[in-house]
């Protein structure tokens, strides 16, 4: 399954936020004819990188250790309605504050639960703007909320 164009955009935006913060962007997992060719794009940036697959258990050491993960979805396909909620679920029970696209499939499971942010799909800036908001605050809440909810829930 190919990488969408948007998602390159919205990685470039991305990385120049990360790199006004001095932070580090770990792009993780994707077939490794994708993972080559951004690699190749993304060869001059020192805050950029990209690993293949990894064994469930280092990617969650890496869930852990981050400051903010991301969720994109691109709000043009249908399948931003309907898209799965198990990478949201593995995000929240890291304990790292949780950034996503604000499609209706998040938006109807987190409805009132303040679990997340959200920012606008497809609009890059929102995406970089938001990046900069979370790593500027407090996200306590947010993350204690979201932990306490996948508890509940599986418990």
């Amino acid at each position: 399954m190919a990488i969408q164009p948007i998602i390159f955009f919205a990685l470039w935006e991305v990385v120049r936020v990360c790199t006004y913060f001095n932070a580090l962007v770990v792009i993780v997992g994707g077939p490794a004819e994708e993972i080559s060719k951004l690699k190749k794009q993304y060869a001059g940036q020192k805050n950029i990188k990209f690993t293949h697959y990894l064994p469930r258990s280092d990617v969650l050491i890496l869930q852990k250790q981050a400051d903010l993960l991301v969720l994109p979805n691109t709000a043009k396909s249908d399948e931003a309605n309907f898209t799965s909620p198990i990478k949201l679920f593995e995000y929240w029970s890291s304990g790292t504050p949780v950034l996503s696209s604000k499609v209706r499939a998040i938006e109807e499971l987190a409805e009132g639960l303040q679990l997340l942010k959200y920012f606008e799909p497809d609009n890059p800036a929102d995406l970089a703007l938001m990046i900069k908001k979370m790593c500027s605050q407090n996200n306590t809440t947010m993350t204690t909320n979201a932990l306490k909810y996948v508890y509940e829930l599986h418990c």
